[in-house]
């Protein structure tokens, strides 16, 4: 079994505080914790990957620890290693606020990018619906799941 920790975020940028009060939640930001890397879709960046030693946790507020068998684990970083260097989902934010728009395929924002993230590590596709998850709506879910 290996342990993955997603870290729950609560900035205090323009933007982190749009995003809490439009999802309605205490969390503006979802990153993915391994034993050697932070993985997360930035919205300057993309998705990107971390080393450790070298990410600024100080807008972290809550650790969710969830342990997996190896194969999902291997399955999950797979999945997150391959996402790395895709572009972020700005369409997707906004179908939080303009229902029409739909969140596109190959994009990614950080509670989706966690979400599909988690799929892999349970080995279970389709077992949430990924598009229009906020941060808060991803920590409610992990902790009925864990």
């Amino acid at each position: 079994m290996k342990n993955v920790k997603f870290q729950f975020h609560r900035g205090e940028a323009k933007i982190s505080k749009l995003i809490r009060f439009f999802s309605r939640g205490e969390y503006n930001h979802v990153s993915i914790r391994t034993h050697r890397y932070i993985y997360e879709a930035h919205i300057k960046q993309g998705v990107i990957k971390t080393p450790i030693n070298k990410w600024d946790d100080s807008t972290v507020v809550i650790t969710t620890k969830i342990s997996v068998s190896n194969a999902g684990y291997t399955n999950m970083i797979k999945f997150l290693n391959e996402q790395v260097g895709k572009k972020y989902d700005i369409m997707g934010i906004l179908s939080f606020f303009f229902i029409l728009l739909p969140p596109r395929k190959g994009y990614w924002y950080c509670s989706e990018l966690a979400s599909v993230a988690l799929e892999k590590a349970k080995i279970k596709d389709g077992m949430l619906d990924n598009r229009k998850i906020s941060p808060q709506m991803f920590f409610d879910i992990l902790n009925l799941v864990v």
